[in-house]
Parts: structure tokens; sequence; C-alpha cells
């Protein structure tokens, strides 16, 4: 059983036992924050809306460089098990593991929106929830953000 949760501009199918924990973030932007009861990990959301100029360029090729300059800016070491997707959301992935840490970064769009995810765990313990994650990353879906003219 899921449920849909909504939250800065974008919409979501989370499994049964995953809950918002964004208030318990130790940081001061505060991501989006999900975590399973129990759980051995974190998902963490950052969204960027579309407002108004051209439209971007958000295809899946575009998505895998941001996913790499990720890596690359916060000194994660080469990425792993990377991955591709041009559906109804544009998807690109990659596993880091960097000081004992599991980093899966996603970064997807629809074309107008984009949002980057990340899910952190210890090296080992992540395959208690990755399937679960991707299954919610692929879940989300931007509202209409564009300005009506």
């Amino acid at each position: 059983m899921s449920k849909t949760i909504q939250f800065g501009g974008i919409r979501l199918s989370v499994p049964e036992g995953w809950e918002d924990t964004t208030e318990e973030v130790e940081s001061a932007e505060k991501p989006f924050t999900l975590t399973k009861r129990d759980g051995v990990g974190a998902l963490q959301f950052t969204i960027a809306l579309y407002r108004r100029g051209p439209k971007p360029e958000f295809s899946s090729a575009t998505l895998l460089h941001m996913v790499e300059d990720f890596g690359e800016k916060h000194g994660l070491g080469a990425p792993a098990d990377q991955a591709t997707d041009d559906g109804e959301l544009s998807l690109a992935a990659a596993t880091y593991r960097n000081e004992g840490e599991f980093i899966r970064v996603w970064y997807v769009s629809d074309g107008w929106n984009v949002a980057t995810v990340t899910y952190v765990s210890a090296v080992g313990a992540e395959d208690l929830e990755i399937d679960e994650c991707e299954d919610i990353v692929r879940s989300v879906r931007f509202e209409d953000s564009r300005l009506k003219l």
C-alpha cells in the first residue's frame, strides 16, 4: 500500500513505512527528507521549478552530466551503476561509494522542472531500501509551475 505526498511543487507515491522527517534534518537548508521507520538511510529532494524564460534542456543525457557534476563537486569519486531513462519523466542516476557511505543520486525532469534526489546509507545496508527509493523517485510528478500568460 502506498500514499501520495505533495511538497515543493511535486507529488510522489511513497510505500507504507516511509515518513516525512524533514524537521529532524540538522541542516540550515532542510531539504525535504523521507526516511523509513526503523530504516537505514535517508532520501532527500531538492526541487527547481521553472518560472519563465526559454525552455530548459533536460534530456537524460543532460541530467546524467548533472549527476556526474554532482559527484565531482562533492568529491565522491567515480560514479557506478549509471542509468538513464527518457519516459514521461527524464531520469539519470549514478551510485557513489565514499568513506563508508552508499550514495545514489538521481536527477529527474519533466522537461521544464528538475529535482535532485539523493539516498544515503551505510555501504552494505542499501539493499534494504534502494528498490523502494527507486520506485519513489520514478513516481515523481511535477505540478505545472509555468507562468500562464
